[in-house]
């Protein structure tokens, strides 16, 4: 405590004895650290919390868009399960993907044009239901014909997609094509 005393009576002093220009150059000297100080110590860390906390805000912005995005997607796709569940449930118990196919060919006025069809099955990738294909050639059909057999696979709800499509221009009878399908529904 004595010490802090004697030091107050030396720069006492030293001011004392100092003329009018040393004591602003030395007041000025002393409210420039005051200030670097305070920026360097107070303001310049305040300011980063803020650039970091306006980072994490637009951060987790954009992490809740996505998330709505998905929960949208989510939505949808629960939807297309349920009408899928629907269709299936719908369709009848003895539906055969082959006679299905070829029923249809005969309203699309098709069935005369296609030269083979095979069925096959197969397991889905997780196991848990099976997949019924055929595969089919139509030879000579006009492609308003074949449009309309596509959509009325497609349009049937009967859980029935075309899964490939090949379609080629047929050399012997202009306005003729030739196709080969694979259509593919599930089973149970």
């Amino acid at each position: 405590m004595e010490q802090l005393q004697r030091w107050r009576r030396n720069v006492s002093g030293m001011i004392a004895g100092m003329n009018r220009r040393e004591r602003i150059l030395v007041n000025s000297a002393l409210v420039f650290i005051a200030v670097f100080l305070l920026a360097r110590f107070v303001l310049i860390p305040l300011f980063g919390q803020q650039t970091r906390l306006e980072k994490t805000l637009a951060a987790k912005g954009k992490t809740l868009r996505e998330m709505t995005v998905l929960q949208q997607e989510a939505a949808v796709a629960g939807r297309g399960l349920s009408d899928a569940a629907a269709d299936l449930a719908v369709r009848d118990k003895d539906f055969t993907l082959f006679s299905f196919l070829d029923q249809l060919a005969g309203e699309a006025g098709v069935k005369d044009a296609i030269t083979y069809m095979k069925p096959s099955t197969e397991e889905s990738e997780q196991g848990s239901f099976r997949l019924s294909l055929v595969e089919l050639k139509l030879e000579s059909v006009s492609l308003e014909s074949l449009v309309a057999y596509i959509h009325k696979i497609e349009t049937a709800r009967k859980m029935v997609f075309v899964k490939r499509l090949s379609i080629s221009r047929q050399e012997k009878d202009i306005g003729g094509v030739d196709a080969v399908m694979q259509v593919i529904t599930v089973t149970g």
